[in-house]
């Protein structure tokens, strides 16, 4: 999936990341689909909130992306996103990224 110029991945582990000088390649295993407990839910739901509330604020940040979170039931994929339209450096997107697996 494309956000924000970035393409996101959820995965539950990411084995192998390689420099090929032009492009990155990785390989990762997926998360399982239902890998998601009912503690995952209510937070996801309260990071939800709390980004549109931001995104509301930021102006920066299109309305369709915190519309497309509203229905959504992946934990991943809701770090992902929130994380790709934060003004944060490379570096600190990653760590939000992997503190969602």
């Amino acid at each position: 999936m494309e956000v924000g110029g970035s393409i996101l991945l959820v995965a539950q582990k990411i084995e192998e990341i390689a420099d090929e000088r032009t492009y990155y390649s990785a390989r990762a295993i997926p998360m399982p689909p239902d890998a998601v407990d009912a503690s995952d839910v209510e937070a996801m739901r309260a990071l939800i909130g709390q980004f549109d509330q931001y995104a509301n604020l930021s102006q920066k940040i299109p309305p369709d992306i915190p519309t497309s979170l509203a229905g959504t039931e992946e934990p991943g994929r809701v770090a992902d996103t929130v994380a790709a339209q934060m003004a944060l450096k490379l570096e600190q997107k990653q760590k939000c990224s992997r503190c969602s697996t």
